[in-house]
């Protein structure tokens, strides 16, 4: 198999598409193209996964900053408004 004809098969393998047009014909490559295949597949998993992570733990953080400036402005309004200290910080 020349260079070109093994990364076409590898990418397609990878990608799990499998044309079908270059099959393995020994049992070892056999096995190679579906380790190869199985990567693939956990490559494509693993990633969305954490592209989800990164995202959701990112809102979860402008929320939690959010909610804590929320806070945080309450106790100043109410020191401000009734005159007196709030009893955390005495």
């Amino acid at each position: 198999m020349n260079g070109f004809n093994a990364f076409y098969f590898s990418f397609i393998t990878l990608s799990t598409v499998g044309y079908g047009d270059i099959t393995p014909v020994s049992r070892i490559a056999r096995w190679l193209a579906a380790m190869e295949a199985m990567t693939g597949l956990l490559y494509v998993a693993i990633l969305i996964s954490r592209l989800v992570g990164l995202y959701s733990s990112a809102k979860s953080n402008d929320f939690l900053s959010i909610q804590k400036a929320a806070i945080r402005f309450r106790f100043v309004a109410a020191e401000t408004c009734l005159g007196f200290p709030h009893p955390r910080r005495v």
